[in-house]
Parts: structure tokens; sequence; C-alpha cells
């Protein structure tokens, strides 16, 4: 029910024309914080509303080199949802769009790289993350 809020917010947004391009306004990533829980695996990491880690899928090193990172979660809401959601939250936290498209969604921050592989397995969105240090 929490997504449906943040969905119908980032909606009126759109309506308005407003850019959320890695831009919330304050009073929506106030809601987006709100409702989101965070990975586990990656506790400064949104957990996008209604969706669940798989926590038997993580594998976590946190070295001097910097940390690596990859978890699987997901949920019932569709990929361009899921898309639409990272677009709009991960900016808000400092994470920069390198690739908006393609085979996944691509982000770095300070000296990390993030990737979000978005798919589709039966009725379920399942989304892989891989974080790394920039080589």
């Amino acid at each position: 029910m929490k997504y449906f809020r943040v969905l119908a917010l980032l909606l009126a947004f759109a309506a308005l024309e407003v850019p959320l391009f890695g831009s919330l306004s304050g009073q929506v990533w106030a809601q987006v914080q709100e409702d989101a829980g965070y990975l586990s695996a990656l506790p400064d990491f949104p957990l996008m509303p209604g969706f669940s880690e798989q926590e038997e899928t993580w594998v976590i090193f946190d070295k001097p080199g910097g940390r690596i990172v990859e978890a699987v979660f997901g949920g019932e809401a569709l990929p361009a949802a899921v898309q639409d959601y990272y677009l709009g939250a991960l900016p808000a936290l400092g994470w920069r769009i390198e690739s908006p498209a393609g085979e996944g969604l691509i982000f770095t921050r300070e000296e990390e790289r993030l990737v979000l592989t978005i798919g589709r397995q039966g009725n379920k969105t399942l989304v892989r993350l891989a974080l790394a240090p920039i080589v």
C-alpha cells in the first residue's frame, strides 16, 4: 500500500512536469524515505516498498580496497516502475546516473559503481544488485 502512495506522488510530479531525474523534491524524498526499508546487505540502499530480499543470494566482501556486494530482491511491481523508483531515489542519496537504459541501470558514487539489472521471472520482478569499487 505504501508503494502506491509513493507511485501516486511520483505520477503527480510527472503530471506537473517537475523533473525527477536526480532531483526529488524534499517533500517527495521524505515520503520515499518514510516508506522504504533498506537492504540488510547494504544498509544505505533503499529497498523499494513491497519488495523483499532474497538473503540466500547475498555475496558480501568488505575490504580495504572497497566493498563488493551482490544481492537479489524482488516484488510484484512492473520493471518500468522499479526503474523509475531507483532513477528517482538513488540520485537523492548521492548516486550519479551513468546509464539509465540497456542491460541495467548504472550509477556511480565516490569510488563505487552500482549496477541494477531488472527483469521479470514469472509474475515477479527481480532486481540483481552489484556494487563494486571503480577500478
